[in-house]
């Protein structure tokens, strides 16, 4: 894994997306346990009515200085440290449950600073997290995972996008499916709070889930539901 920190570019992105792909729910406890920077309902609701390129240099200016001064609290080798002392022990559970190897030496992750959250790119084969986060190690390995997820969907389905929300709830799923297994889920520091209990699909994939005999028949099986 190389470990870089973000840029500004990166820091405004990732904020936009956090805003515009989360529910309309923006309480102010919310918004202070997501954000290290001030932002109020206006702005969240600016951002979600248009679009990365028409805000972006605005975004740029009113988070430049905080980015500046969160960017030097970043201690690059510590964290490179705590993902070291740990990943042969969380690839090697990872790779008990689905069967696959993840190439985490190709990855390259990224540090946030302004925003609480993690997201990936499966074609950059980056991931990028809070540097801060309670439970770094899981954030990591969930944005991990979705890597992983998609490059084994290609290799059975030939399809390398997100089609629709179906196809992002089940990869949410999925990811706390294989995160929440006995074996490995004791690495973390919080238990996982699922969000999509009340969709239509969850009974369906867990019970997939529970009667798997592998994890590339159950992601066939996973996919017929959803289609």
């Amino acid at each position: 894994m190389k470990f870089r920190t973000s840029t500004l570019d990166e820091e405004v992105e990732a904020i936009f997306s956090v805003i515009q792909y989360s529910p309309n729910n923006w309480s102010p406890e919310k918004i202070k346990k997501t954000f290290k920077i001030n932002i109020d309902l206006n702005l969240i609701n600016l951002i979600k009515e248009t679009t990365l390129d028409k805000i972006k240099s605005k975004l740029k200016e009113i988070f430049s200085k905080k980015y500046e001064e969160e960017q030097s609290k970043i201690n690059i080798r510590d964290i490179s440290k705590k993902w070291n002392e740990k990943k042969i022990e969380i690839l090697s559970k990872l790779k008990n449950i689905i069967e696959h190897k993840i190439e985490e030496e190709e990855i390259t992750c990224v540090l946030l600073c302004l925003v609480n959250n993690g997201l990936y790119k499966v074609d950059e084969k980056q991931i990028e997290v809070f540097y801060d986060s309670k439970d770094f190690l899981f954030l990591m390995t969930h944005e991990l995972f979705h890597i992983l997820y998609w490059q084994v969907w290609k290799e059975l389905f030939n399809e390398t996008k997100i089609k629709n929300k179906k196809s992002w709830l089940l990869s949410e799923i999925i990811d706390y499916l294989v995160l929440d297994n006995n074996e490995i889920k004791n690495l973390w520091q919080n238990k996982q709070q699922p969000f999509f209990e009340k969709e239509i699909i969850w009974p369906k994939i867990f019970n997939a889930w529970k009667i798997r005999e592998n994890f590339d028949s159950f992601l066939i099986e996973a996919k017929k539901i959803i289609d």
